[in-house]
């Protein structure tokens, strides 16, 4: 697994929400939280990031911060820094000191929206677990699928948020998101969600745009 696909399964996990299948009390509870992020003007969330593989003997953690304000994201885990102002998205390695620019259009995830609605799509959806306000929700793909056999997401249903979202790897990895904080509503400056070559000192950079 290289650093952007763990920035995807970063992002789809923070930005889980509404699932387009499920007749028990799991698509409500999702459709809950889905409807109080995107209420949000921004959100910061602080998380720690697993990959798991206990075949392997692998079990890695990373720590992470990802801020995001409409169209706009900034996201620092695994030494690598993205950058999306609504118009470009830059990825920037800090150990090899090179950025890659993309153009958010031209994927389908990059798309702040399909953020939060990544996964309408036929799952089937039970809850395995609950304890007061928090759920325990498994999500099956009806299709199968080629990434992954199931996820599992734990939601806090009173605070109407995720706390935790398990990847269940079709390669036998697992992956891990654990969100420690989330502030809502903080004041952000445009420029944070700008990369400033400037402050990169001989930064090669590679427009893939």
């Amino acid at each position: 697994m290289n650093k952007t696909q763990s920035i995807i399964i970063i992002l789809t996990c923070i930005g889980f929400s509404t699932i387009a299948s499920g007749q028990d009390k799991s698509r409500s509870i999702l459709d809950e939280v889905s409807t109080q992020l995107l209420a949000y003007t921004t959100l910061q969330a602080d998380f720690s990031f697993s990959l798991i593989n206990e075949e392997a003997d692998i079990s890695d953690t990373f720590e992470g911060n990802l801020v995001m304000q409409g169209e706009k994201f900034r996201l620092s885990v695994m030494g690598v820094l993205a950058l999306c102002d609504g118009n470009s998205l830059w990825n920037y390695s800090a150990e090899l000191n090179e950025a890659t620019i993309l153009d958010p259009e031209e994927s389908d995830f990059f798309n702040p929206i399909n953020i939060f609605t990544l996964y309408q799509q036929d799952f089937e959806l039970k809850t395995i677990n609950s304890k007061g306000s928090v759920h325990t929700i498994e999500l099956l793909p009806k299709t199968k699928n080629e990434e992954y056999t199931r996820i599992i997401i734990i939601v806090d249903n009173a605070k109407k948020l995720i706390r935790d979202v398990t990847y269940f790897g079709s390669d036998g990895n697992k992956y891990v998101i654990h969100i420690s904080n989330v502030i809502p509503n903080i004041q952000i400056d445009d420029r944070f969600f700008i990369f400033d070559t400037s402050k990169h000192p001989g930064v090669t950079v590679y427009d893939m745009r």
